[in-house]
């Protein structure tokens, strides 16, 4: 195969794994000759595709590359450095889709500003980095709330693109001890502390009740607890006076001393 028909197979698995999709739509540009991008994921908050109900929009890479078997863990793909500080001031979902004879499997990096400030600085020497993919999720309702969560997360960051990283020594320096951070996934919207560790997530410190800054380093897995005040008793004796529940990579662990 030529370069031009192993990019529209690539082009061609990315749209037909959203076609059922009833919140994104895939504006994708056969043959395209633009320097960094081929076109865009349109999000809608819900599926009747109108204008009054999207959500925006998030630039998107697509690359097809032969193989002779997939490769699954570890799958790393040449980015130039170049594209990669253009990805920068607007944040981009880079896809490559690999092809084993008639058959295809997705991968994807989220390259949000944080990320992308990481990889710059960590390779700044470098014309091309090696940059490592995720497969794409099994279903395409996970990768709907992939998206959206990966388009708030830029809207956030955008701003802080060209500023020096915050980190949380700083902000515990500053004396700023409040964050927050986004979580699209859950029930309603509404994520449990269980929900809230399982995928990664940004941290955001709170200033002034208004800006929200992107802390250095993310995504992070969060490790959760509450501590109870709850005696701890066997046949009659207290053992200990209170309790703690740690929430850990998905689950809920109750801790009883040590």
């Amino acid at each position: 195969m030529n370069s031009k028909q192993i990019e529209d197979i690539a082009i061609y698995a990315v749209k037909g794994f959203f076609l059922h999709s009833s919140t994104v739509d895939t504006y994708l540009n056969d043959n395209d000759k633009e320097p960094a991008w081929d076109g865009h994921f349109y999000l809608y908050n819900v599926g009747d595709g109108k204008k009054k109900h999207l959500l925006g929009r998030i630039a998107v890479q697509v690359k097809g590359k032969t193989k002779n078997d997939f490769k699954v863990s570890n799958f790393k793909y040449p980015i130039q450095m170049t594209d990669l500080k253009a990805y920068l001031h607007e944040g981009t979902i880079y896809l490559v889709v690999q092809e084993v004879g008639n058959k295809t499997k997705i991968f994807y990096r989220t390259l949000t500003p944080v990320v992308l400030k990481n990889i710059i600085r960590a390779h700044k020497n470098q014309q091309t980095v090696n940059v490592l993919m995720d497969p794409f999720p099994e279903t395409c309702e996970e990768m709907e709330l992939e998206l959206r969560q990966f388009l708030i997360d830029c809207k956030k960051q955008i701003s802080f693109a060209d500023k020096d990283p915050f980190t949380f020594k700083e902000m515990n320096e500053e004396g700023i001890n409040t964050f927050s951070i986004t979580q699209v996934r859950g029930k309603d919207m509404h994520p449990t502390l269980i929900e809230l560790t399982k995928h990664p997530v940004y941290v955001y410190a709170s200033l002034f009740k208004q800006i929200e800054v992107p802390i250095d380093g993310g995504p992070f897995l969060l490790n959760l607890s509450t501590t109870s005040s709850l005696p701890v008793s066997v046949n009659g004796t207290e053992y200990y006076d209170h309790c703690r529940c740690v929430f850990r990579d998905g689950f809920a662990n109750l801790e009883i001393g040590n």
